[in-house]
Protein backbone atom coordinates (compact mmCIF):
# COMPACT_ATOMS: atom_id res chain seq x y z
CA UNK A 1 0.00 0.00 0.00
CA UNK A 2 1.20 3.40 -0.69
CA UNK A 3 1.68 5.90 1.64
CA UNK A 4 0.00 8.81 1.66
CA UNK A 5 1.16 12.49 2.79
CA UNK A 6 -1.11 14.67 4.85
CA UNK A 7 -0.65 18.45 5.86
CA UNK A 8 0.75 20.89 3.38
CA UNK A 9 3.18 18.44 1.36
CA UNK A 10 -0.19 16.71 0.21
CA UNK A 11 -0.29 19.94 -1.98
CA UNK A 12 3.01 19.54 -3.47
CA UNK A 13 2.28 17.91 -6.53
CA UNK A 14 -0.74 19.96 -8.23
CA UNK A 15 1.00 23.10 -7.43
CA UNK A 16 4.19 21.60 -9.24
CA UNK A 17 2.16 20.77 -12.29
CA UNK A 18 -0.15 23.72 -12.32
CA UNK A 19 2.54 26.68 -11.59
CA UNK A 20 5.63 24.28 -13.61
CA UNK A 21 8.31 25.11 -10.72
CA UNK A 22 9.63 22.68 -8.69
CA UNK A 23 8.95 22.92 -5.10
CA UNK A 24 12.64 23.62 -4.04
CA UNK A 25 12.42 27.16 -6.10
CA UNK A 26 9.09 27.67 -4.37
CA UNK A 27 10.83 26.99 -0.48
CA UNK A 28 13.82 28.96 -1.75
CA UNK A 29 11.73 31.73 -2.49
CA UNK A 30 9.62 31.81 0.57
CA UNK A 31 13.18 31.44 2.39
CA UNK A 32 14.40 34.48 0.17
CA UNK A 33 12.00 36.38 1.94
CA UNK A 34 12.52 36.08 5.70
CA UNK A 35 11.37 39.51 6.94
CA UNK A 36 7.41 38.24 6.46
CA UNK A 37 5.28 36.34 8.80
CA UNK A 38 3.07 33.64 7.08
CA UNK A 39 0.05 35.29 5.85
CA UNK A 40 2.30 37.93 4.35
CA UNK A 41 4.40 35.42 2.41
CA UNK A 42 0.67 33.63 1.37
CA UNK A 43 -0.14 37.20 0.03
CA UNK A 44 2.85 38.07 -1.60
CA UNK A 45 3.13 34.43 -3.24
CA UNK A 46 -0.31 35.45 -4.61
CA UNK A 47 0.01 38.98 -6.06
CA UNK A 48 3.52 38.39 -7.57
CA UNK A 49 3.09 34.92 -8.42
CA UNK A 50 -0.26 33.93 -9.26
CA UNK A 51 -0.95 31.09 -6.57
CA UNK A 52 -4.05 30.67 -4.80
CA UNK A 53 -4.89 30.78 -1.67
CA UNK A 54 -4.54 27.06 -0.54
CA UNK A 55 -1.43 26.25 -2.55
CA UNK A 56 0.24 30.06 -1.42
CA UNK A 57 -0.68 28.92 2.03
CA UNK A 58 0.56 25.23 1.77
CA UNK A 59 3.95 26.32 0.34
CA UNK A 60 4.58 28.55 3.22
CA UNK A 61 3.00 26.07 5.90
CA UNK A 62 5.04 23.15 4.17
CA UNK A 63 8.39 25.49 4.18
CA UNK A 64 10.80 25.20 7.61
CA UNK A 65 11.40 28.32 8.55
CA UNK A 66 13.15 28.32 11.95
CA UNK A 67 9.23 27.54 13.78
CA UNK A 68 6.45 24.45 13.29
CA UNK A 69 3.24 26.39 15.17
CA UNK A 70 0.93 23.47 15.88
CA UNK A 71 -2.46 25.17 15.19
CA UNK A 72 -1.63 25.32 11.63
CA UNK A 73 -1.29 21.60 11.40
CA UNK A 74 -4.09 20.54 13.83
CA UNK A 75 -1.08 19.92 16.03
CA UNK A 76 -1.26 20.56 19.84
CA UNK A 77 2.87 21.41 19.81
CA UNK A 78 4.17 24.32 18.55
CA UNK A 79 8.46 23.70 17.62
CA UNK A 80 11.16 26.21 17.74
CA UNK A 81 15.00 25.55 16.40
CA UNK A 82 17.38 28.12 18.12
CA UNK A 83 20.83 28.17 17.21
CA UNK A 84 23.69 30.58 17.73
CA UNK A 85 27.38 30.37 17.99
CA UNK A 86 28.44 33.37 20.94
CA UNK A 87 29.51 31.74 24.19
CA UNK A 88 27.37 32.92 27.30
CA UNK A 89 24.22 34.27 24.86
CA UNK A 90 21.17 32.73 24.59
CA UNK A 91 17.32 34.03 25.03
CA UNK A 92 16.13 36.20 28.08
CA UNK A 93 14.14 34.98 30.95
CA UNK A 94 10.64 34.20 30.22
CA UNK A 95 7.82 31.99 31.35
CA UNK A 96 4.98 29.91 29.33
CA UNK A 97 1.85 28.56 30.68
CA UNK A 98 2.27 25.03 29.41
CA UNK A 99 5.26 23.08 29.83
CA UNK A 100 8.47 23.26 27.10
CA UNK A 101 10.96 20.67 26.66
CA UNK A 102 14.27 21.43 25.24
CA UNK A 103 16.28 18.74 23.18
CA UNK A 104 20.21 19.99 22.95
CA UNK A 105 21.33 19.02 19.27
CA UNK A 106 24.17 19.85 19.24
CA UNK A 107 27.12 22.24 21.73
CA UNK A 108 25.89 22.85 25.19
CA UNK A 109 24.00 24.89 27.28
CA UNK A 110 23.45 25.89 30.77
CA UNK A 111 19.49 26.27 31.40
CA UNK A 112 18.35 28.28 34.48
CA UNK A 113 15.01 26.81 35.57
CA UNK A 114 13.31 28.25 38.25
CA UNK A 115 16.26 27.97 41.27
CA UNK A 116 17.79 24.90 39.43
CA UNK A 117 21.01 25.31 37.72
CA UNK A 118 21.18 22.63 34.08
CA UNK A 119 23.93 21.78 32.16
CA UNK A 120 23.03 19.66 29.15
CA UNK A 121 24.57 18.85 26.06
CA UNK A 122 24.27 17.54 22.62
CA UNK A 123 21.58 14.14 23.07
CA UNK A 124 20.00 15.64 26.24
CA UNK A 125 16.63 17.24 27.31
CA UNK A 126 15.87 19.18 30.16
CA UNK A 127 12.04 20.50 30.94
CA UNK A 128 10.92 23.93 31.52
CA UNK A 129 7.23 23.56 33.41
CA UNK A 130 4.73 25.34 32.98
CA UNK A 131 4.82 28.45 35.07
CA UNK A 132 8.39 28.60 36.04
CA UNK A 133 10.64 31.06 34.75
CA UNK A 134 13.47 29.62 32.68
CA UNK A 135 16.23 30.77 30.37
CA UNK A 136 19.74 28.95 28.72
CA UNK A 137 22.94 30.07 27.14
CA UNK A 138 25.54 28.36 25.20
CA UNK A 139 28.59 27.70 26.98
CA UNK A 140 30.75 25.89 24.31
CA UNK A 141 32.66 24.98 22.60
CA UNK A 142 31.29 26.32 19.88
CA UNK A 143 27.79 26.35 18.25
CA UNK A 144 24.85 25.31 20.32
CA UNK A 145 21.45 24.53 18.59
CA UNK A 146 18.65 23.47 20.12
CA UNK A 147 14.90 22.23 19.18
CA UNK A 148 12.16 23.78 21.77
CA UNK A 149 9.10 21.61 21.91
CA UNK A 150 5.93 23.65 23.15
CA UNK A 151 3.08 21.61 24.59
CA UNK A 152 1.01 24.32 23.02
CA UNK A 153 -0.87 24.88 20.08
CA UNK A 154 0.07 27.87 19.92
CA UNK A 155 4.19 29.95 20.99
CA UNK A 156 2.80 32.22 24.13
CA UNK A 157 5.98 33.66 25.78
CA UNK A 158 6.05 36.27 28.55
CA UNK A 159 9.39 37.87 28.56
CA UNK A 160 10.63 38.35 31.74
CA UNK A 161 13.92 40.44 31.11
Amino acid sequence: MANHVNGPASYFPSIEAKHGRPISEWKDMILSRPELKHMELVKWLKEKHGLGHDHANALVAGTWRGSCQGDLFGSSVTILAYGNDAIGQGPGLHVHPYDEVFVVVSGAARFFVGNDVIDAVAGEVVLGPAGLPHRFENIGPGRLQTLDIHLSPQWIQTDLE
